[in-house]
């Protein structure tokens, strides 16, 4: 289990979605299950992978408007209340950089990972 990331200077598109999952694929070598909300990009990017043959990816979707379920949400709240709390950037690329070490700093702590899926109530 991890914690995989990429921040994005704009909003999320399907072609930037389908790039950070052959990425991941390369780097995992490895099948990937993927636990994802129901957001139109990350559909669409899992059915233009499909279409050309990713037996590789399993998607479970999670139920509509449950954010609470999702682990995800647990991520930003962590980084929002407790990494970032009171920090004021200096300009965009100051967040960036900011967000970018909140997510590294989660990333090395298995446990806090695994505390997030069990508040949304996943058994791992």
């Amino acid at each position: 289990m991890g914690l995989q990331f990429r921040v994005l200077d704009h909003n999320v598109r399907t072609e930037d979605m389908v790039a950070y999952l052959r990425a991941l694929r390369r780097q995992l070598q490895c099948p990937v299950l993927l636990v994802w909300d129901r957001l139109g990009v990350h559909g669409a990017a899992v059915n233009h992978l499909r279409r050309r043959g990713a037996k590789w990816l399993e998607v479970e979707k999670l139920p509509p408007y449950a954010p609470d379920l999702n682990p995800v949400e647990y991520v930003w709240g962590h980084a929002k209340g407790v990494d970032l709390a009171n920090y004021i950037p200096e300009d965009v690329d100051d967040l960036g950089r900011k967000v970018r070490g909140s997510l590294r700093s989660q990333r090395s702590r298995p446990h806090l990972i695994r505390s997030f899926f069990a508040a949304a109530g996943l058994p791992l």
